[in-house]
């Protein structure tokens, strides 16, 4: 309903959004492309658009059996707690998130004291030194300029001790003075580029809003989302980091394919549901110790808790860009084709969705959107890859092993070699 006539005309989006879409159309047919999607995978690492049609088709074919069986153990959920009819889909949130509770024994709060900031830092520093061969050092806060107190900076070495690169960590929320404050952004900007020409090295930005601490004396205390988050642009921020790719137009995340730019981030971000890792991450702010076996087994099962519905929503965006982004048929038709194949709901008749969706028509990622799965797919294979070349060989290899077969998995999937530095 939202940016549609069913509210205002004064905010309707609808002719701004098929305006978007001939404009797009033009500009393909001027470059010598049948529509903007087909334009799109040119810098893309799928190719083509029957390349993303071949990966939507095949996922679906399971994500949505285990959709529906979701929604039926969801149904049942809730109507042994009083909920009468059928669910919708704005009942799905609050109905999940008790469902998640009541399988995996889910506690946000308690989970939380379990992830004070300063120890998941030290010990994400940790892993990513074992893993690629580096080491970091903070540099003291008096002999590096920052934009404010509560910014850190780290240099980054090799195993030899040789400089590589270094990054500012901003980890706080400051209303006022970020791009976004709400919780839960975050992002890496690459401030500096690595270029053997102008003889430079990279420079990042890490900039998160985590609550900031109460007091001096009391610890910043993650939630697990938020962790999942510091992985997740740490793996950016090592991209750029540790490149080895000589030109500053083509190094760490500069003009590399769009949908393989979250790459890295998944990568890392798949370390953070091993059994070992997430037990070195956590310690109890106040006893210190770690999450119990059951605690971690119970994290690791929550991560697949409705995973064939969000997988079916991604999947229906995804088509969804394709499609505006391929075909002359009015936004509105083409939705309501789509959405049967991919939602377990039916579509409301004052639902616009796209009307309101900036990710597709107003932001980088028109006929891209596939790009989010895409990367988790190459992330997958380059970590399964890691982990099984890291097995087969004697302990001391190990870890040169498993970065050279991360690395070789993800070149095979046509991601520009050298991206990530192996130490």
């Amino acid at each position: 309903m939202r940016a549609s006539n069913h509210i205002s005309k004064d905010v309707n989006n609808s002719l701004h959004l098929e305006e978007i879409r001939s404009l797009r159309s033009e500009q393909a047919k001027i470059l010598g492309y049948e529509n903007f999607a087909q334009m799109s995978m040119e810098t893309k690492m799928a190719g083509s658009v029957e390349n993303v049609m071949s990966m939507i088709t095949s996922l679906l074919a399971k994500a949505r059996k285990a959709q529906d069986k979701e929604i039926a153990s969801l149904q049942e959920f809730a109507e042994e707690r009083g909920f009468e009819g059928k669910l919708e889909a704005w009942d799905v949130p609050y109905w999940r998130r008790k469902h998640k509770r009541h399988v995996f024994n889910f506690d946000e709060a308690q989970l939380q004291e379990y992830f004070p900031f300063e120890h998941v830092l030290v010990k994400l520093l940790e892993i990513s030194s074992e893993l690629f061969g580096i080491s970091f050092e903070e540099v003291p806060s008096g002999e590096v300029s920052t934009w404010h107190p509560d910014v850190r900076f780290f240099q980054v070495t090799d195993a030899n001790g040789e400089y590589l690169s270094s990054f500012y960590l901003d980890p706080y929320s400051r209303p006022g003075e970020k791009l976004y404050t709400r919780i839960g952004s975050a992002w890496m900007l690459g401030c500096r580029s690595r270029s053997e020409v102008a003889g430079t090295s990279p420079i990042a930005n890490l900039v998160f809003n985590f609550r900031p601490p109460a007091s001096e004396d009391q610890p910043v205390l993650l939630t697990f989302d938020d962790v999942n988050l510091l992985f997740q642009k740490f793996g950016h921020a090592l991209q750029h980091l540790l490149t080895r790719v000589p030109y500053s137009e083509a190094s760490g995340l500069t003009n590399i394919e769009w949908d393989a730019v979250e790459v890295c981030s998944n990568f890392m971000q798949n370390w953070l549901y091993q059994p070992e890792v997430l037990e070195r991450v956590s310690c109890h702010f106040d006893s210190g110790l770690p999450l119990s076996g059951s605690s971690i087994k119970e994290i690791i099962a929550s991560r697949n808790h409705m995973a064939g519905f969000d997988i079916c929503s991604e999947l229906y965006i995804a088509h969804l860009d394709i499609q505006l982004h391929s075909c002359k048929d009015f936004w509105l038709d083409v939705s309501r084709e789509l959405w049967d194949k991919y939602r377990p709901f039916v579509l409301d008749k004052y639902d616009a969705h796209p009307c309101s969706n900036t990710t597709i028509m107003a932001d980088v990622w028109a006929a891209a959107y596939y790009s989010h799965i895409w990367s988790r797919m190459v992330a997958a294979d380059a970590f399964q890859a890691f982990k099984e070349s890291g097995e087969e060989h004697e302990e001391e290899d190990a870890i040169q092993v498993k970065c050279s077969a991360g690395l070789e998995a993800v070149t095979i999937a046509r991601c520009p070699s050298g991206s990530l530095r192996i130490g």
